[in-house]
C-alpha cells in the first residue's frame, strides 16, 4: 500500500527511461546501418551517449521536483524507523506534546501578562494599588465603595479614608 502518491514522478522516470532507450536505439541502428555488427554498435552508443544514470539524475534535478521527491523518501523512511521501534516513538510523541503544551502555556502567559496592555488602562502611570493598613499590620483589599471613592477622588484620599495606602503614582 503507498502512504503517499508519487505526484507523476514514476510516470515522468518511465518517459524518461522510455526517451534514453529510443535514443540508444536509433544510434544502434544509425551504426549497424554503416556496418558495425549489433554488440559493437550498442557498446559504441552507450560509451557515446555517457552515463546514463548521470544523464537521469541531471535530467529530474532539471525538472525542478528533486527536492519533493526526495522529501518523499525521508519522509517513507521516517515512518519505516518509527515502525520498528513502537517505544521510542511512543516516547519521542510524548515528549514532543509536553513541550508543545509546556511552549503554548508559556508564550500564553508572556502574551496575557507582558505584551498586552491592561484594558482601560492607556498610561501605566494611572495604575495604583490599594492596600488597607500601614506597611507592617496585615493588608487586606479595600472594600469596593472605598475603592471607588478613592478612584473618583484622583487625589490624595480624604480623611475617612486615610486607612487605606496607595503605592505607585496617580
Amino acid at each position: 500500500m503507498k502512504w503517499f502518491p508519487s505526484f507523476g514522478f514514476q510516470r515522468r522516470k518511465r518517459e524518461l527511461q522510455e526517451e534514453i532507450d529510443a535514443h540508444l536505439q536509433m544510434a544502434i541502428a544509425d551504426r549497424v546501418a554503416r556496418g558495425e555488427t549489433a554488440e559493437t554498435a550498442r557498446q559504441a552508443a552507450a560509451r557515446e551517449f555517457g552515463n546514463i544514470l548521470l544523464v537521469q539524475d541531471v535530467t529530474r534535478d532539471m525538472w525542478g521536483q528533486a527536492w519533493l521527491e526526495q522529501l518523499g523518501r525521508d519522509v517513507r523512511y521516517a515512518l519505516r524507523q518509527l515502525r520498528k521501534s513502537p517505544g521510542f516513538t511512543i516516547t519521542a510523541t510524548a515528549m514532543l506534546a509536553v513541550a508543545i503544551c509546556a511552549n503554548s502555556t508559556v508564550f500564553s502567559w508572556i502574551d496575557g501578562t507582558m505584551l498586552r496592555p491592561i484594558p482601560g488602562a492607556r498610561d501605566t502611570g494611572d495604575l495604583v494599588s490599594l492596600q488597607r493598613g500601614n506597611g507592617t499590620s496585615l493588608r487586606l483589599r479595600p472594600s469596593p465603595i472605598s475603592t471607588i471613592a478613592i478612584c473618583a477622588s484622583r487625589t490624595t484620599p480624604s480623611p475617612e479614608y486615610s486607612h487605606i495606602t496607595t503605592t505607585g503614582s496617580h
